[in-house]
Parts: structure tokens; C-alpha cells; sequence
């Protein structure tokens, strides 16, 4: 999905596609190898270069959200490695030029501040993680009524 303003652009990707935690309709989960996953899922990610493309060409700042947040918890991805490295490689080129201005993701139980793609020199991107307005596990620290 995108929304745009005269001055801004806001950009929802399918993060759950991309997850480690996907399962199929019997609840099975799905491996994160190509023999059970197509490389770009429903095209979202030719459709999200496209749609940075189109926002910086307009002039326009972009904020990135989506579900589940690319990076890891406590060691654990969220996403698998080949698409949270295409997500990586392709933003990073507009996070550092200022034209993404801000990636905005929910899903965990607390606030978080997570830092992806990080290699010598720098990294590919930074997000905010904000927790989900629902209780999913009674009593998580940073859990909502």
C-alpha cells in the first residue's frame, strides 16, 4: 500500500511473507528456501523500489512500516536472511540520502530500537519497533491491556 502527501510518502510492506514464523493454511511452517518460497514475494519488493524511486523523483520523504521488523531479537531473526538482505540492500541507499525518514514496525511486546544490515562501516537501515495494542501473552513486560 502507499499513501502520499504533497511533501511525504508512506509505504506498508507485507512483513509477514517475509517472516520466519510463516506458516501455510494447515498451520505447517514454510522453510525459508526457494524450493518453498518465491525470491520476492508478491513482487513487494520490485514494487517497493518503484515506489522509493517514484518518491524520491516527486521530492517526496518516505516512511517505511510494516508488521514484523526486519533484524532480530535476542539473536533471533524475524525474517529470512535472503529477504531481510534485499530489504537491507535496497533501502539503504535512501535511508542514507535522508530520503527515508523513518521505519515503523509493531509486532513485540515492547519498545525497541533495532539496527539491520550492520556491516563495517555502517548499516543498511534503523527502525522503531512499537508493541502491538493487543495482549498476547499475559503479563509480557511492555504488553497492552
Amino acid at each position: 500500500t502507499t499513501t502520499r502527501s504533497k511533501d511525504l510518502t508512506v509505504v506498508v510492506v507485507n512483513s509477514i511473507a517475509l517472516s520466519v514464523n510463516l506458516v501455510d493454511k494447515m498451520g505447517t511452517p514454510v522453510p525459508c528456501d526457494y524450493a518453498h518460497r518465491p525470491a520476492d514475494p508478491f513482487g513487494q519488493l520490485a514494487w517497493l523500489s518503484g515506489a522509493l524511486h517514484a518518491a524520491k523523483s516527486s521530492g517526496r520523504k518516505v516512511i517505511v512500516t510494516g508488521h514484523i521488523a526486519p533484524g532480530g531479537k535476542d539473536g533471533v531473526a524475524n525474517w529470512c536472511d535472503d529477504y531481510a538482505e534485499a530489504f537491507g540492500k535496497l533501502l539503504s541507499p535512501y535511508v542514507l540520502s535522508g530520503d527515508v525518514v523513518a521505519s515503523l514496525f509493531g509486532d513485540h511486546t515492547r519498545d525497541e530500537a533495532r539496527v539491520w544490515g550492520v556491516r563495517e562501516g555502517g548499516a543498511d537501515g534503523f527502525g522503531l519497533v512499537n508493541p502491538g495494542m493487543t495482549l498476547r501473552r499475559g503479563g509480557a513486560q511492555g504488553a497492552m491491556p
